[in-house]
């Protein structure tokens, strides 16, 4: 084993999340109290199905294991000394009778200690990761269904109020109700119970009983994102795919199913008018879906909808298990969590206060990244916030600190090159963890990124009128304008219909007119700007 330097000094973290269906490395650089991951993949490893009966953990599944950690071991190898490595492993691991074989495996072609999480370390750590991106203070519950357990946490201001870890997890219900693949309303049914009848398990407990019915829910896993993708996308993959098929047909493959791609095609119709762009999962988004998934006889038939090989061979189990937590504890709906436990344990050495004030910390990184300078930025700042009083809704709708974000949003791309900067904003934009703030929030994000580049607009749209206002509010800034408006001799105003701005209405002092030598160019620039969001500009006499 390698001499390293203290943790603490090394400039990159590795973390490996050792779980029953997959093996996942993330690398992250240490950058103040923030950590930007620069690499992250998965490898398939299913360590769960060389589980027997008896929990021990078969040949193949110790050679499966210490084959993707030797190539995890390969790519972390190229820091050499500088990096620090965190590997955990979880239930299926944590439940191996023959653990320790396992281990002494492990050590001979992975350098580093194997850290293997209780129940309720990995809870609380998986929670820890859903709060860098889901500041919520209000109660609400976090679950996370993995291949062999699913992790429920109670929170309360960002503070855990209680945690448990439950032996049931996707790959597990798979093996144990949907042998070979095979899918049934029956075999369903039977799974949910079972889900059902262990987090029942949970409601003896006064403090779980205060969250029934709690309105937010936060889950994290591949489960849930899957299912909350098809919603929100109304399945319109889905309906593309089975058209096609319907078209021309693949009736030399042995999955083909033409009865069943018609019965598809017009329930997914329904389902796509019903939930298209919906971002939550509720209990009765769930039903459909599992109306159009219990529709299948087979897993490998939901190549359909998109799912991956591992992907459609553990969804069932885990619908089961989130059906039965909609069931038992009731929360009205569910969101997706993009961080969880590797991001928990990437930030396990920070105070838990971090995560109260992660949105701010997130937005103060990227202005120290991109070197945005304070001079330029804070003139930048006091215009729009002058600007954006212009605009009635967004006055009411964005505080002080939301206005600030949005200043360094729009700036991030300068850095790289002052030419079309908002084409680099945009895909840093989408392209960075924005920890600290949630879907709906970074759904806006980049709306408005994206409304920086765009060639046509909808002011009906508030991130549309955002993202002019705040090129106005840089135009102002950054020109001979800015001068002239601190000096009374050039003042801003609009002109409005139903309340949308459609002219930029500019009075100048006569006497600017000619001295300013700058301030036709300054024009050119602001026209240039107004015609891509089609407005108008009339220029006055003070």
């Amino acid at each position: 084993m390698s001499t390293h330097k203290k943790s603490e000094t090394k400039k990159y973290i590795a973390v490996i999340d050792m779980g029953s269906n997959s093996f996942n490395l993330i690398i992250a650089r240490r950058f103040g109290l923030s950590r930007p991951v620069i690499k992250r993949f998965n490898i398939t490893v299913q360590l769960a199905r060389y589980l027997n009966e008896e929990n021990i953990l078969l040949p193949e599944g110790i050679a499966r294991c210490c084959k993707a950690l030797k190539s995890m071991q390969e790519f972390i190898s190229h820091f050499k000394d500088d990096i620090e490595v965190r590997a955990n492993a979880t239930y299926t691991i944590r439940s191996t009778v023959n653990k320790d074989q396992l281990l002494a495996e492990i050590a001979k072609v992975f350098p580093h200690k194997v850290n293997i999480l209780t129940g309720e370390e990995e809870a609380r750590t998986i929670f820890k990761g859903i709060a860098l991106s889901n500041p919520i203070t209000d109660d609400f519950i976090a679950v996370d269904i993995g291949g062999g357990s699913t992790e429920i946490i109670l929170s309360r201001n960002l503070e855990p109020q209680y945690l448990t870890s439950k032996n049931l997890g996707c790959v597990s219900f798979t093996q144990k109700y949907f042998k070979d693949g095979a899918i049934s309303k029956d075999l369903f049914d039977q799974a949910y119970e079972a889900a059902c009848k262990i987090f029942n398990t949970e409601l003896d407990n006064p403090t779980v009983r205060n969250y029934l019915g709690c309105k937010t829910a936060v889950g994290s896993s591949g489960t849930i994102k899957n299912t909350l993708l098809r919603v929100k996308t109304g399945l319109k993959e889905v309906e593309k795919r089975v058209t096609a098929l319907l078209e021309k047909p693949e009736t030399e493959k042995s999955i083909y199913n033409r009865e069943l791609l018609v019965k598809l095609a017009e329930k997914v119709k329904v389902f796509s008018a019903k939930y298209n762009g919906q971002n939550y999962l509720n209990a009765q988004s769930l039903d459909d879906l599992l109306e159009l998934i219990l529709a299948h006889q087979n897993a490998s038939q939901l190549v359909y909808h998109g799912f991956d090989a591992s992907g459609r061979l553990v969804l069932v189990g885990g619908l089961a298990i989130l059906k039965a937590l909609f069931t038992v504890f009731r929360f009205e709906k569910l969101t997706y969590s993009e961080s969880a436990l590797r991001e928990g344990v990437l930030y396990l050495d920070q105070d838990s206060n971090i995560f109260k004030q992660i949105r701010v910390l997130t937005v103060h990184n990227l202005r120290r990244k991109f070197q945005l300078e304070n001079k330029q930025f804070n003139d930048f700042h006091r215009q729009a916030l002058s600007i954006i009083k212009q605009d009635k809704y967004l006055q009411q709708n964005m505080s002080y600190q939301d206005v600030t974000n949005y200043c360094v949003f729009m700036l991030v791309g300068i850095s790289i090159n002052d030419d079309n900067f908002t084409q680099h904003s945009n895909y840093i934009l989408k392209n960075t963890p924005l920890y600290g703030f949630n879907g709906e929030q970074i759904a806006n994000i980049h709306k408005f990124a994206d409304a920086l580049v765009a060639t046509s607009h909808d002011f009906a749209e508030p991130m549309h009128r955002l993202a002019l206002l705040m090129e106005l509010a840089y135009q102002f800034t950054f020109s001979s304008f800015y001068k002239l408006i601190k000096q009374n001799l050039l003042r801003v105003g609009f002109n409005y219909t139903d309340g949308i701005i459609d002219k930029l209405i500019i009075n100048v002092a006569d006497s600017v007119k000619n001295d300013n030598p700058y301030l036709e160019e300054n024009f050119a620039r602001l026209t240039k700007v107004l015609d891509k969001y089609n407005l108008a500009i009339e220029i006055k006499s003070l």
